[in-house]
């Protein structure tokens, strides 16, 4: 999105995990709520997809700090 804003699809292709696994992520609090558009699909920050990267690091044996 042109606006600093990523839709689901586009941050789940961005993290490298399908839109699922996205939805998970928020189920269980990994990353934060998501706001929504006004034609109601949900919009992720750049905060989001940085979240998104760190966590699928530490899930590969990448932790950001090592």
């Amino acid at each position: 999105m042109s606006d600093g804003r990523w839709r689901l699809v586009e941050l789940a292709r961005l993290g490298g995990v399908s839109p699922q696994q996205v939805r998970n992520y928020l189920d269980m609090g990994v990353l934060p709520p998501a706001g929504r558009s006004a034609n109601g699909y949900r919009t992720f920050p750049d905060r989001h997809a940085d979240a998104l990267l760190a966590t699928r690091a530490r899930s590969l044996g990448r932790h950001p700090s090592r």
